[in-house]
C-alpha cells in the first residue's frame, strides 16, 4: 500500500506529462487511494483500540479478583492476629500467676527450712510465747 509521498510522487510524474482531461482523471485516482489508505488506517487504528480496550478489561478484571482475594487474606490474617494477641494476654497473666506462686512457695520453704533447722527447745519456747499472744 503506496503512502502518501508515493502518491504525490505519482500525481508530480502524471501532471508534468499529461493532458488536462487525464490531469482530472489523475487526481480522481489518487484522491481514492487517498481514501483507501484513510479508510485502512482508520480500520487498524480501530482494532487496535478494540484490542487493547479488550486487554484492559481483562487486566481490570483480574485486578479486582486479586483484589478480593488480598482483601479476604487480610481479614483472615487480622483475625488470627486478634486471636494471637488475646493467647499472649492469657499466657503473660498465667506466667505473672505462676511467678507469684513460686515467690510465695518460696517464701514457705525458706520458712519451713528455719523451722526444720531449729532446735527443738526453741520451737517450744516459741509455741508458748505464740500461746500467750493469743489469750
Amino acid at each position: 500500500m503506496p503512502d502518501l509521498e508515493e502518491v504525490g510522487a505519482e500525481v508530480d510524474k502524471e501532471l508534468s506529462s499529461s493532458m488536462p482531461e487525464d490531469l482530472v482523471g489523475s487526481l480522481e485516482k489518487s484522491l481514492h487511494k487517498m481514501r483507501e489508505q484513510a479508510q485502512t488506517s482508520e480500520d487498524k487504528l480501530k482494532k487496535l483500540f478494540q484490542d487493547s480496550y479488550k486487554a484492559g478489561i481483562k487486566r481490570h478484571d483480574a485486578l479486582v479478583e486479586q483484589n478480593k482475594a488480598l482483601t479476604q487474606s487480610l481479614d483472615s490474617m487480622s483475625s488470627y492476629q486478634k486471636k494471637l494477641q488475646a493467647a499472649e494476654e492469657r499466657l503473660n497473666n498465667t506466667q505473672t500467676s505462676l511467678v507469684q506462686h513460686l515467690s510465695n512457695l518460696g517464701n514457705f520453704l525458706g520458712k519451713l527450712q528455719k523451722a526444720a533447722t531449729t532446735k527443738v527447745e526453741d520451737v517450744k519456747m516459741a509455741l508458748e510465747a505464740a500461746q500467750s499472744w493469743s489469750e
